[in-house]
Protein backbone atom coordinates (compact mmCIF):
# COMPACT_ATOMS: atom_id res chain seq x y z
CA UNK A 1 0.00 0.00 0.00
CA UNK A 2 1.49 3.86 -0.97
CA UNK A 3 2.01 5.55 1.61
CA UNK A 4 0.69 9.49 1.10
CA UNK A 5 2.09 12.31 3.06
CA UNK A 6 -0.71 15.85 3.35
CA UNK A 7 -4.06 16.44 4.09
CA UNK A 8 -6.72 13.71 4.59
CA UNK A 9 -3.27 11.33 3.76
CA UNK A 10 -4.09 10.19 0.46
CA UNK A 11 -8.00 11.60 -0.15
CA UNK A 12 -8.41 13.54 -3.49
CA UNK A 13 -4.50 12.21 -4.09
CA UNK A 14 -4.54 11.70 -8.10
CA UNK A 15 -2.27 8.79 -9.76
CA UNK A 16 -0.16 8.98 -12.97
CA UNK A 17 -0.70 5.63 -14.38
CA UNK A 18 0.75 6.21 -17.64
CA UNK A 19 2.31 8.47 -20.14
CA UNK A 20 3.52 9.02 -23.45
CA UNK A 21 5.61 11.89 -25.14
CA UNK A 22 7.53 12.84 -28.24
CA UNK A 23 9.99 15.89 -27.82
CA UNK A 24 13.11 17.40 -29.61
CA UNK A 25 15.37 14.47 -29.90
CA UNK A 26 13.61 12.18 -27.95
CA UNK A 27 11.03 10.19 -29.35
CA UNK A 28 9.68 7.98 -26.43
CA UNK A 29 10.19 7.84 -22.63
CA UNK A 30 13.05 5.98 -22.68
CA UNK A 31 15.00 8.49 -25.25
CA UNK A 32 13.67 11.48 -23.35
CA UNK A 33 15.34 10.04 -19.82
CA UNK A 34 18.54 9.47 -21.64
CA UNK A 35 18.90 12.82 -23.14
CA UNK A 36 17.87 14.51 -19.60
CA UNK A 37 20.43 12.60 -17.54
CA UNK A 38 23.26 13.10 -19.77
CA UNK A 39 22.64 16.59 -19.85
CA UNK A 40 21.93 16.47 -23.97
CA UNK A 41 20.92 19.96 -26.10
CA UNK A 42 17.93 18.63 -28.56
CA UNK A 43 17.75 22.10 -30.48
CA UNK A 44 18.76 21.88 -33.96
CA UNK A 45 20.40 24.29 -35.94
CA UNK A 46 19.88 24.13 -40.18
CA UNK A 47 21.28 24.40 -43.35
CA UNK A 48 21.12 26.76 -46.30
CA UNK A 49 19.13 23.97 -47.82
CA UNK A 50 16.83 23.32 -45.33
CA UNK A 51 15.84 26.92 -44.45
CA UNK A 52 15.36 27.53 -48.61
CA UNK A 53 13.38 23.99 -48.37
CA UNK A 54 11.30 25.53 -45.85
CA UNK A 55 10.32 28.64 -48.05
CA UNK A 56 12.58 31.17 -45.70
CA UNK A 57 14.26 33.61 -48.53
CA UNK A 58 18.09 33.43 -49.17
CA UNK A 59 18.19 37.44 -48.37
CA UNK A 60 16.76 37.01 -45.02
CA UNK A 61 18.59 33.79 -43.91
CA UNK A 62 21.87 36.13 -44.97
CA UNK A 63 20.64 38.57 -42.72
CA UNK A 64 22.47 38.75 -38.83
CA UNK A 65 19.29 38.69 -37.01
CA UNK A 66 17.89 35.37 -38.46
CA UNK A 67 18.77 33.01 -36.47
CA UNK A 68 18.17 29.10 -37.83
CA UNK A 69 17.86 27.01 -34.60
CA UNK A 70 14.50 25.28 -32.88
CA UNK A 71 13.52 22.03 -31.42
CA UNK A 72 11.67 19.81 -33.73
CA UNK A 73 10.27 15.92 -33.90
CA UNK A 74 11.79 13.11 -35.80
CA UNK A 75 9.76 11.19 -38.03
CA UNK A 76 6.41 12.92 -38.22
CA UNK A 77 5.85 10.77 -41.51
CA UNK A 78 5.41 7.68 -39.17
CA UNK A 79 2.30 9.41 -37.88
CA UNK A 80 0.58 9.01 -41.43
CA UNK A 81 -1.39 5.49 -40.16
CA UNK A 82 -3.86 5.71 -37.45
CA UNK A 83 -2.45 3.87 -34.31
CA UNK A 84 -5.37 0.89 -34.27
CA UNK A 85 -7.29 -0.80 -37.01
CA UNK A 86 -11.05 -0.06 -35.52
CA UNK A 87 -9.67 3.91 -35.16
CA UNK A 88 -8.95 4.28 -38.71
CA UNK A 89 -12.25 6.44 -39.12
CA UNK A 90 -11.97 9.92 -39.92
CA UNK A 91 -8.36 9.72 -38.87
CA UNK A 92 -7.55 11.32 -42.04
CA UNK A 93 -8.82 14.47 -41.42
CA UNK A 94 -6.36 14.97 -38.72
CA UNK A 95 -3.95 17.53 -38.60
CA UNK A 96 -0.54 16.25 -37.88
CA UNK A 97 -1.28 17.52 -33.97
CA UNK A 98 -3.97 15.39 -33.79
CA UNK A 99 -2.38 12.21 -35.05
CA UNK A 100 0.32 12.74 -32.82
CA UNK A 101 -1.70 13.02 -29.96
CA UNK A 102 -3.44 9.88 -31.36
CA UNK A 103 -0.56 7.82 -31.31
CA UNK A 104 0.65 8.80 -27.87
CA UNK A 105 -2.74 7.88 -26.75
CA UNK A 106 -2.95 4.10 -27.91
CA UNK A 107 1.07 4.12 -26.43
CA UNK A 108 0.47 5.91 -23.38
CA UNK A 109 -2.85 3.11 -22.95
CA UNK A 110 -0.92 0.40 -23.92
CA UNK A 111 1.76 0.60 -21.27
CA UNK A 112 0.10 0.85 -18.83
CA UNK A 113 -2.24 -1.85 -18.87
CA UNK A 114 -0.30 -4.35 -21.39
CA UNK A 115 -3.75 -4.81 -22.91
CA UNK A 116 -4.99 -2.02 -24.92
CA UNK A 117 -8.69 -2.77 -25.21
CA UNK A 118 -8.93 -2.58 -20.97
CA UNK A 119 -10.30 1.46 -21.60
CA UNK A 120 -12.58 2.97 -19.26
CA UNK A 121 -15.82 4.65 -21.08
CA UNK A 122 -16.01 7.19 -18.64
CA UNK A 123 -12.75 9.53 -19.36
CA UNK A 124 -12.40 12.96 -19.61
CA UNK A 125 -9.62 14.12 -22.22
CA UNK A 126 -7.65 17.46 -21.87
CA UNK A 127 -5.29 18.52 -24.31
CA UNK A 128 -4.16 22.03 -24.75
CA UNK A 129 -3.84 23.40 -27.98
CA UNK A 130 -2.99 26.72 -30.20
CA UNK A 131 -5.10 25.64 -32.60
CA UNK A 132 -8.67 26.00 -31.36
CA UNK A 133 -11.77 25.40 -33.67
CA UNK A 134 -12.28 29.45 -35.40
CA UNK A 135 -11.92 30.57 -38.98
CA UNK A 136 -10.10 32.86 -37.52
CA UNK A 137 -7.17 29.96 -37.65
CA UNK A 138 -8.20 29.10 -41.09
CA UNK A 139 -7.92 32.05 -42.87
CA UNK A 140 -9.07 33.56 -46.33
CA UNK A 141 -8.62 30.07 -47.70
CA UNK A 142 -12.03 28.97 -45.47
CA UNK A 143 -14.15 31.34 -47.58
CA UNK A 144 -12.21 30.65 -50.65
CA UNK A 145 -12.62 26.84 -50.77
CA UNK A 146 -13.88 25.52 -53.62
CA UNK A 147 -14.06 22.02 -52.28
CA UNK A 148 -16.32 22.28 -49.06
CA UNK A 149 -15.99 19.33 -47.71
CA UNK A 150 -12.33 19.53 -47.81
CA UNK A 151 -13.02 23.09 -45.97
CA UNK A 152 -14.65 21.21 -43.60
CA UNK A 153 -11.92 18.30 -42.89
CA UNK A 154 -9.49 21.25 -42.45
CA UNK A 155 -12.12 22.78 -39.43
CA UNK A 156 -12.72 19.38 -37.84
CA UNK A 157 -8.60 18.65 -37.78
CA UNK A 158 -8.25 21.37 -35.26
CA UNK A 159 -10.33 19.58 -32.74
CA UNK A 160 -7.94 17.42 -31.34
CA UNK A 161 -9.47 16.10 -27.25
CA UNK A 162 -12.73 15.52 -29.50
CA UNK A 163 -11.46 13.69 -31.65
CA UNK A 164 -9.44 11.43 -28.90
CA UNK A 165 -12.75 10.85 -27.18
CA UNK A 166 -14.17 9.72 -30.11
CA UNK A 167 -11.76 7.33 -31.56
CA UNK A 168 -11.21 5.38 -28.34
CA UNK A 169 -14.67 5.65 -27.22
CA UNK A 170 -14.29 7.93 -24.43
CA UNK A 171 -17.76 9.66 -22.88
CA UNK A 172 -15.91 11.88 -20.33
CA UNK A 173 -15.47 15.59 -20.65
CA UNK A 174 -13.07 16.16 -23.56
CA UNK A 175 -11.71 19.58 -24.06
CA UNK A 176 -9.19 21.33 -25.64
CA UNK A 177 -7.68 24.07 -23.82
CA UNK A 178 -5.46 27.47 -24.04
CA UNK A 179 -3.81 29.27 -21.01
CA UNK A 180 -0.92 30.06 -23.04
CA UNK A 181 2.64 28.29 -21.90
CA UNK A 182 0.74 27.14 -18.61
CA UNK A 183 -2.13 24.90 -21.24
CA UNK A 184 -0.20 21.38 -20.26
CA UNK A 185 -0.23 21.67 -16.19
CA UNK A 186 -4.04 23.11 -16.59
CA UNK A 187 -4.98 20.19 -18.06
CA UNK A 188 -3.72 18.01 -15.40
CA UNK A 189 -5.14 19.90 -13.18
CA UNK A 190 -8.72 19.97 -14.58
CA UNK A 191 -8.52 16.41 -15.08
CA UNK A 192 -7.17 16.17 -11.84
CA UNK A 193 -10.89 17.97 -10.56
CA UNK A 194 -12.76 15.97 -13.22
CA UNK A 195 -11.70 12.98 -10.95
CA UNK A 196 -11.48 14.09 -7.47
CA UNK A 197 -15.72 15.58 -8.27
CA UNK A 198 -16.27 11.56 -9.54
CA UNK A 199 -17.16 13.33 -13.06
CA UNK A 200 -14.55 10.62 -14.83
CA UNK A 201 -13.56 7.39 -14.10
CA UNK A 202 -9.76 8.02 -16.08
CA UNK A 203 -8.33 11.60 -17.59
CA UNK A 204 -6.29 12.12 -19.93
CA UNK A 205 -4.32 15.15 -20.15
CA UNK A 206 -1.62 16.49 -22.16
CA UNK A 207 -0.89 19.08 -24.71
CA UNK A 208 1.07 19.49 -28.38
CA UNK A 209 2.45 22.25 -30.72
CA UNK A 210 3.75 20.96 -33.74
CA UNK A 211 4.60 24.35 -36.43
CA UNK A 212 5.31 23.13 -39.75
CA UNK A 213 7.16 23.63 -41.39
CA UNK A 214 9.73 22.61 -38.48
CA UNK A 215 12.99 23.70 -40.12
CA UNK A 216 12.84 27.01 -39.07
CA UNK A 217 14.82 29.82 -37.46
CA UNK A 218 13.02 33.23 -35.76
CA UNK A 219 14.20 36.74 -36.42
CA UNK A 220 16.50 38.00 -33.22
CA UNK A 221 15.76 41.46 -31.98
CA UNK A 222 17.76 43.09 -29.16
CA UNK A 223 16.06 42.96 -25.58
CA UNK A 224 13.52 40.89 -27.10
CA UNK A 225 11.91 37.80 -26.37
CA UNK A 226 14.33 35.55 -28.49
CA UNK A 227 17.68 34.15 -27.36
CA UNK A 228 20.70 35.96 -29.35
CA UNK A 229 22.54 32.38 -29.76
CA UNK A 230 20.48 29.94 -30.67
CA UNK A 231 20.16 28.77 -26.81
CA UNK A 232 18.76 28.66 -24.15
CA UNK A 233 20.46 29.36 -20.47
CA UNK A 234 17.78 29.09 -18.20
CA UNK A 235 18.58 31.29 -15.09
CA UNK A 236 22.61 31.91 -16.16
CA UNK A 237 23.73 35.42 -15.59
CA UNK A 238 23.60 35.53 -19.70
CA UNK A 239 20.08 34.72 -20.30
CA UNK A 240 18.63 37.17 -22.19
CA UNK A 241 15.76 34.98 -24.81
CA UNK A 242 14.26 31.92 -25.38
CA UNK A 243 13.79 30.34 -28.87
CA UNK A 244 10.32 27.95 -29.32
CA UNK A 245 9.97 24.54 -29.98
CA UNK A 246 8.08 21.46 -31.24
CA UNK A 247 6.83 19.10 -28.72
CA UNK A 248 3.80 16.94 -27.18
CA UNK A 249 3.12 14.84 -24.23
CA UNK A 250 0.28 13.78 -21.93
CA UNK A 251 -0.31 11.32 -18.98
CA UNK A 252 -2.51 8.96 -17.88
CA UNK A 253 -4.50 9.78 -14.44
CA UNK A 254 -6.63 7.98 -12.05
CA UNK A 255 -7.81 8.58 -8.56
CA UNK A 256 -5.15 6.86 -6.39
CA UNK A 257 -7.34 4.35 -4.37
CA UNK A 258 -8.92 3.47 -7.69
CA UNK A 259 -5.35 2.83 -9.38
CA UNK A 260 -4.23 0.95 -5.92
CA UNK A 261 -7.77 -1.59 -6.20
CA UNK A 262 -7.17 -1.90 -10.43
CA UNK A 263 -3.18 -2.85 -9.51
CA UNK A 264 -2.39 -0.08 -11.82
CA UNK A 265 1.40 0.68 -12.21
CA UNK A 266 1.90 4.02 -10.35
CA UNK A 267 4.55 6.25 -11.73
CA UNK A 268 3.81 9.05 -9.54
CA UNK A 269 1.04 10.91 -6.80
CA UNK A 270 -0.47 14.09 -7.59
CA UNK A 271 -0.72 15.51 -4.05
CA UNK A 272 -1.60 19.00 -4.77
CA UNK A 273 -2.12 21.88 -7.22
CA UNK A 274 -3.48 25.00 -7.79
CA UNK A 275 -3.39 27.36 -10.84
CA UNK A 276 -4.86 31.15 -10.34
CA UNK A 277 -4.25 34.57 -12.55
CA UNK A 278 -2.07 37.13 -11.68
CA UNK A 279 -4.85 39.54 -12.23
CA UNK A 280 -3.36 43.49 -12.96
CA UNK A 281 -0.89 43.03 -10.20
CA UNK A 282 1.69 43.42 -12.16
CA UNK A 283 3.57 45.51 -15.02
CA UNK A 284 1.61 44.94 -17.85
CA UNK A 285 -0.88 41.96 -19.47
CA UNK A 286 2.27 39.99 -20.99
CA UNK A 287 4.42 40.43 -18.33
CA UNK A 288 4.41 37.60 -15.49
CA UNK A 289 4.01 38.14 -11.97
CA UNK A 290 5.93 37.55 -8.89
CA UNK A 291 3.08 38.12 -6.26
CA UNK A 292 0.23 35.60 -8.36
CA UNK A 293 3.36 32.87 -8.68
CA UNK A 294 3.77 33.03 -5.28
CA UNK A 295 0.49 32.89 -4.64
CA UNK A 296 0.25 29.77 -6.53
CA UNK A 297 3.13 28.16 -5.03
CA UNK A 298 1.68 28.26 -1.64
CA UNK A 299 -2.08 27.72 -2.72
CA UNK A 300 -0.61 23.92 -4.20
CA UNK A 301 1.85 23.49 -1.24
CA UNK A 302 -1.32 23.81 1.39
CA UNK A 303 -3.27 21.91 -0.95
CA UNK A 304 -0.95 18.92 -0.59
CA UNK A 305 -0.70 19.48 2.91
CA UNK A 306 2.91 20.18 2.81
CA UNK A 307 5.85 23.20 3.31
CA UNK A 308 8.39 24.27 1.19
CA UNK A 309 10.99 22.42 3.65
CA UNK A 310 9.29 19.00 2.67
CA UNK A 311 10.35 19.42 -1.27
CA UNK A 312 13.15 18.03 -2.55
CA UNK A 313 13.30 19.75 -6.29
CA UNK A 314 11.36 22.10 -8.13
CA UNK A 315 11.10 21.94 -11.70
CA UNK A 316 10.94 25.57 -12.77
CA UNK A 317 9.64 26.89 -16.11
CA UNK A 318 12.79 28.80 -16.15
CA UNK A 319 11.86 30.94 -19.88
CA UNK A 320 15.45 31.91 -20.42
CA UNK A 321 14.04 35.84 -20.61
CA UNK A 322 15.59 37.91 -17.71
CA UNK A 323 11.99 39.20 -16.85
CA UNK A 324 10.71 35.64 -16.74
CA UNK A 325 13.43 33.74 -14.72
CA UNK A 326 13.98 36.97 -12.15
CA UNK A 327 10.25 37.13 -11.68
CA UNK A 328 10.57 33.31 -11.12
CA UNK A 329 12.97 33.17 -8.85
CA UNK A 330 11.95 35.74 -6.54
CA UNK A 331 8.49 33.88 -5.89
CA UNK A 332 10.31 30.81 -5.27
CA UNK A 333 13.00 32.74 -2.73
CA UNK A 334 9.41 34.55 -1.20
CA UNK A 335 7.56 31.13 -1.03
CA UNK A 336 10.38 29.29 0.35
CA UNK A 337 11.70 32.07 3.05
CA UNK A 338 8.36 31.49 4.57
CA UNK A 339 9.68 28.41 6.24
CA UNK A 340 13.20 27.60 8.61
CA UNK A 341 15.10 26.02 5.92
CA UNK A 342 17.61 23.08 7.23
CA UNK A 343 18.55 22.05 3.58
CA UNK A 344 18.77 23.32 0.45
CA UNK A 345 17.01 22.50 -2.18
CA UNK A 346 17.59 21.86 -6.22
CA UNK A 347 15.80 23.64 -9.07
CA UNK A 348 16.50 23.26 -12.59
CA UNK A 349 14.56 24.02 -16.02
CA UNK A 350 14.63 21.92 -19.15
CA UNK A 351 13.85 24.37 -21.70
CA UNK A 352 17.68 25.03 -21.73
CA UNK A 353 17.68 21.04 -22.85
CA UNK A 354 14.60 21.25 -25.78
CA UNK A 355 14.19 24.79 -25.90
CA UNK A 356 11.18 26.53 -25.25
CA UNK A 357 8.00 23.91 -26.06
CA UNK A 358 5.21 26.81 -25.27
CA UNK A 359 2.12 25.00 -24.26
CA UNK A 360 3.99 21.97 -24.16
CA UNK A 361 6.63 23.20 -21.67
CA UNK A 362 4.76 22.09 -18.44
CA UNK A 363 5.10 18.81 -19.63
CA UNK A 364 8.05 18.28 -20.52
CA UNK A 365 8.38 19.60 -16.77
CA UNK A 366 6.15 17.13 -15.10
CA UNK A 367 7.18 14.28 -17.12
CA UNK A 368 10.75 15.22 -16.39
CA UNK A 369 9.80 15.25 -12.70
CA UNK A 370 7.82 11.85 -13.02
CA UNK A 371 10.95 9.82 -14.34
CA UNK A 372 13.47 11.57 -11.53
CA UNK A 373 11.04 10.11 -9.09
CA UNK A 374 11.24 6.76 -10.51
CA UNK A 375 14.75 6.75 -11.18
CA UNK A 376 15.31 8.87 -7.79
CA UNK A 377 18.00 11.17 -9.46
CA UNK A 378 18.27 14.87 -10.26
CA UNK A 379 19.12 15.84 -13.66
CA UNK A 380 21.26 18.53 -15.00
CA UNK A 381 20.32 21.94 -15.86
CA UNK A 382 21.52 22.78 -19.07
CA UNK A 383 23.82 25.59 -20.41
CA UNK A 384 23.98 27.39 -17.04
CA UNK A 385 27.08 28.21 -15.67
CA UNK A 386 26.86 31.08 -13.57
CA UNK A 387 23.82 32.48 -11.81
CA UNK A 388 22.48 35.86 -11.86
CA UNK A 389 23.92 37.61 -9.36
CA UNK A 390 20.54 39.90 -9.30
CA UNK A 391 18.98 36.81 -7.67
CA UNK A 392 20.93 36.52 -4.68
CA UNK A 393 20.80 33.03 -4.27
CA UNK A 394 23.14 32.45 -2.14
CA UNK A 395 20.46 34.13 0.04
CA UNK A 396 17.86 31.27 -0.07
CA UNK A 397 17.74 27.71 0.26
CA UNK A 398 18.01 27.19 -3.37
CA UNK A 399 20.51 26.30 -6.18
CA UNK A 400 20.76 25.42 -9.75
CA UNK A 401 21.12 21.48 -10.27
CA UNK A 402 23.85 20.95 -12.64
CA UNK A 403 25.05 17.57 -12.08
CA UNK A 404 23.38 14.17 -12.58
CA UNK A 405 22.80 12.86 -8.43
CA UNK A 406 21.04 11.53 -6.32
CA UNK A 407 17.99 13.43 -4.15
CA UNK A 408 20.23 14.82 -1.45
CA UNK A 409 18.27 13.72 1.18
CA UNK A 410 17.70 10.06 2.35
CA UNK A 411 14.11 9.38 2.14
CA UNK A 412 11.77 6.62 1.08
CA UNK A 413 9.57 9.21 -0.49
CA UNK A 414 10.34 12.11 -2.44
CA UNK A 415 8.60 15.34 -3.59
CA UNK A 416 8.85 17.35 -6.62
CA UNK A 417 7.02 20.65 -7.47
CA UNK A 418 6.13 21.60 -10.98
CA UNK A 419 5.82 25.25 -12.33
CA UNK A 420 4.86 26.48 -15.66
CA UNK A 421 3.82 29.98 -16.47
CA UNK A 422 1.27 31.10 -19.31
CA UNK A 423 1.45 34.98 -20.55
CA UNK A 424 -1.17 36.16 -19.52
CA UNK A 425 -0.94 35.49 -16.04
CA UNK A 426 -2.12 31.89 -15.88
CA UNK A 427 0.21 30.30 -13.09
CA UNK A 428 0.17 26.30 -12.34
CA UNK A 429 2.20 24.31 -9.69
CA UNK A 430 1.73 20.56 -9.18
CA UNK A 431 3.33 18.52 -6.06
CA UNK A 432 4.37 14.93 -6.87
CA UNK A 433 5.63 12.48 -5.01
CA UNK A 434 6.71 8.75 -5.42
Amino acid sequence: MIQIMGINNGSNKVAVVGMAAKFPGANDLDEYWNLLRFGKEAVSKFSMDQLLHSGISEQLIAADHYKPYKGILDNLESFDLPPFESGAKNYEVLGIQGKVMSHLTYDALSNMSGEFNNRIKNTAVYIGTNNQPSAHFLGSAYYQAIDTQKAIERYYSRIIAPFISYQFGFQGSSIDLYTACSSSLTAIIQGCRDLNAYQCEMAIAGAVLIDLPQEVGYIYEENGLFSPDGHCHSFDVSASGTLYSNGAGLVVLKRLEDAIADNDQILSVIIGSAMNNDGNSKEGFMAPGAHGQYACLQSAWKNAGIGPSDLDYIAAHGPATKLGDATEIYALKKAFNTAKMTDQCPIGSVISNLGHTGIVSGMASFIKAVLMLKHRSIVPSINFQTPNPEFMLEDSPLYIATQFESFPRKKEQYLVGVSSYGAGGSNTHVVLQL
